[in-house]
Protein backbone atom coordinates (compact mmCIF):
# COMPACT_ATOMS: atom_id res chain seq x y z
CA UNK A 1 0.00 0.00 0.00
CA UNK A 2 1.31 3.48 -0.85
CA UNK A 3 1.50 6.44 1.50
CA UNK A 4 -1.37 8.87 1.20
CA UNK A 5 -0.67 12.36 -0.08
CA UNK A 6 -1.66 14.96 2.54
CA UNK A 7 -3.22 17.27 -0.07
CA UNK A 8 -5.36 14.44 -1.47
CA UNK A 9 -6.49 13.61 2.08
CA UNK A 10 -7.41 17.26 2.81
CA UNK A 11 -9.32 17.61 -0.48
CA UNK A 12 -11.14 14.35 0.26
CA UNK A 13 -12.02 15.59 3.75
CA UNK A 14 -13.51 18.76 2.23
CA UNK A 15 -15.49 16.64 -0.22
CA UNK A 16 -16.89 14.48 2.58
CA UNK A 17 -17.85 17.56 4.64
CA UNK A 18 -19.68 19.10 1.67
CA UNK A 19 -21.56 15.84 1.09
CA UNK A 20 -22.50 15.59 4.77
CA UNK A 21 -23.62 19.24 4.87
CA UNK A 22 -26.11 18.44 2.11
CA UNK A 23 -27.29 15.26 3.81
CA UNK A 24 -26.37 13.18 0.76
CA UNK A 25 -25.61 9.49 0.83
CA UNK A 26 -22.47 8.26 -0.91
CA UNK A 27 -24.47 6.74 -3.75
CA UNK A 28 -26.34 10.03 -4.34
CA UNK A 29 -23.20 12.03 -5.07
CA UNK A 30 -21.50 9.11 -6.83
CA UNK A 31 -24.39 8.82 -9.27
CA UNK A 32 -24.46 12.60 -9.82
CA UNK A 33 -20.78 12.66 -10.82
CA UNK A 34 -20.74 9.38 -12.74
CA UNK A 35 -18.56 7.19 -10.50
CA UNK A 36 -19.16 4.20 -8.27
CA UNK A 37 -19.77 4.58 -4.55
CA UNK A 38 -16.49 2.76 -3.92
CA UNK A 39 -14.59 5.25 -6.08
CA UNK A 40 -16.19 8.20 -4.29
CA UNK A 41 -15.11 6.73 -0.94
CA UNK A 42 -11.55 6.45 -2.31
CA UNK A 43 -11.67 10.16 -3.20
CA UNK A 44 -13.02 11.06 0.24
CA UNK A 45 -10.29 9.10 2.03
CA UNK A 46 -7.52 10.50 -0.16
CA UNK A 47 -6.65 7.05 -1.51
CA UNK A 48 -7.33 8.19 -5.07
CA UNK A 49 -6.49 11.60 -6.51
CA UNK A 50 -9.47 13.41 -8.03
CA UNK A 51 -9.10 13.92 -11.77
CA UNK A 52 -9.94 17.36 -13.22
CA UNK A 53 -12.98 16.01 -15.10
CA UNK A 54 -14.36 14.46 -11.91
CA UNK A 55 -13.57 17.63 -9.92
CA UNK A 56 -15.58 19.59 -12.47
CA UNK A 57 -18.54 17.22 -12.05
CA UNK A 58 -18.25 17.48 -8.25
CA UNK A 59 -18.30 21.28 -8.43
CA UNK A 60 -21.37 21.19 -10.68
CA UNK A 61 -23.23 18.71 -8.47
CA UNK A 62 -22.33 20.42 -5.20
CA UNK A 63 -22.75 23.95 -6.54
CA UNK A 64 -19.31 25.08 -5.41
CA UNK A 65 -16.22 26.50 -7.13
CA UNK A 66 -13.03 24.38 -7.24
CA UNK A 67 -11.51 26.66 -4.59
CA UNK A 68 -14.00 25.23 -2.06
CA UNK A 69 -11.91 22.06 -2.00
CA UNK A 70 -8.87 24.08 -0.93
CA UNK A 71 -10.49 26.25 1.75
CA UNK A 72 -8.11 24.76 4.33
CA UNK A 73 -5.11 26.53 2.71
CA UNK A 74 -4.27 29.83 4.46
CA UNK A 75 -5.15 32.97 2.48
CA UNK A 76 -2.43 34.02 0.10
CA UNK A 77 -0.74 30.63 -0.10
CA UNK A 78 -2.37 29.80 -3.42
CA UNK A 79 -1.45 33.18 -4.91
CA UNK A 80 2.27 32.48 -4.95
CA UNK A 81 3.92 32.36 -8.34
CA UNK A 82 4.41 28.73 -9.32
CA UNK A 83 7.95 27.55 -9.98
CA UNK A 84 8.79 27.25 -13.64
CA UNK A 85 10.18 23.93 -14.79
CA UNK A 86 12.14 23.48 -17.96
CA UNK A 87 10.79 20.63 -20.02
CA UNK A 88 13.30 18.18 -21.42
CA UNK A 89 13.28 17.88 -25.19
CA UNK A 90 12.42 14.38 -26.29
Amino acid sequence: MHALNSIDVQVGTCLRKMRFQRGWFVHTLAKAIGVTSARLLEFESGETRIEPRIMSEMCRALGVPPSAFFAWIPNGSMNATPARHKLDAA
